[in-house]
């Protein structure tokens, strides 16, 4: 992944106009459930007190999730959840407490975004794949064939719609592309730094979604079907899957340490 530092702020810029585009092209609801735990703790995370985080997480759900689910998490008994002194509850918490990069990425926003400092993140998810087909197609296929691929690919209610959702859904999705993106010219050239990107990668992800345990499983399948192939970059899927499982283990023994659930 290989991007000039001028390249790389005009893609960048023209991600954040692609954000605006599938924001604004794709239907309510932008925001579920979970999108309470996420605001509340980035607010949390921002030195906000508590009884205020769970008023403007409460604010952000209430102006971007389904009026129906606002009103049913209304009618169950509101918020704030009512087992947050309940100890035996406490693994409830612990599983949005287990995914912090996308409340720290709001917490960060806050001062400049206030309420709307999620947007940053589905912005920041949108921004991340732009960079990473870029920097995959454009080298090989060319500018129209990289806008061939994201326009569909961002515009698809379901993909764009996931992407920009003010969960850690699509920032998990993205960081999938920054793997494969910094995978690829490793495979294709023996970059080390990217072999180092990709591990950075998986551990970011992996504080951001338990998918990220299926990114050794991937490369382990590509260095098999390599081995079977007699293919030579079969020890480069190789080395994929061995700097993907340190980032895993390490969520695990953080998550543990904390006595925060299994991320399985």
């Amino acid at each position: 992944m290989k991007l000039g530092i001028r390249r790389l702020a005009v893609l960048a810029a023209a991600g954040g106009l692609a954000w605006i585009a599938v924001w604004n092209s794709t239907s309510q609801p932008r925001a579920a459930y979970d999108t309470l735990w996420y605001a509340r703790f980035g607010f949390l995370y921002a030195n906000e007190p508590v009884s205020k985080a769970n008023d403007l997480s409460w604010e952000v759900f209430a102006k971007y999730a389904d009026p129906e689910i606002v009103a049913y998490v209304e009618q169950r008994g509101g918020w704030p959840w009512k087992g947050f002194g309940d100890q035996t509850r406490q693994r409830w918490v612990g599983i949005y407490q287990m995914r912090p990069i996308v409340p720290l990425i709001a917490a960060a926003a806050y001062p400049a975004a206030g309420t709307e400092s999620l947007l940053l993140v589905s912005a920041l998810a949108v921004v991340i794949v732009v960079l990473a087909a870029a920097s995959l197609l454009t080298p090989a296929a060319g500018a129209i064939a990289t806008i061939a691929f994201l326009v569909p690919l961002l515009l698809n209610p379901m993909a764009g719609g996931w992407l920009v959702h003010l969960t850690t859904d699509g920032l998990g999705m993205a960081l999938w592309f920054a793997v494969l993106a910094f995978a690829v010219p490793y495979v294709n050239r023996s970059s080390r730094p990217c072999l180092i990107a990709v591990g950075a990668s998986v551990c970011i992800l992996g504080f951001t979604r338990q998918s990220a345990i299926l990114v050794p499983i991937t490369f382990g399948l590509c260095a098999g079907a390599a081995l079977v192939a007699h293919a030579p970059v079969f020890r480069r899927f190789v080395a994929l899957t061995a700097i993907s499982i340190p980032p895993l283990l390490l969520v695990a023994f953080v998550t543990a340490a904390a006595g925060l659930p299994s991320p399985g």
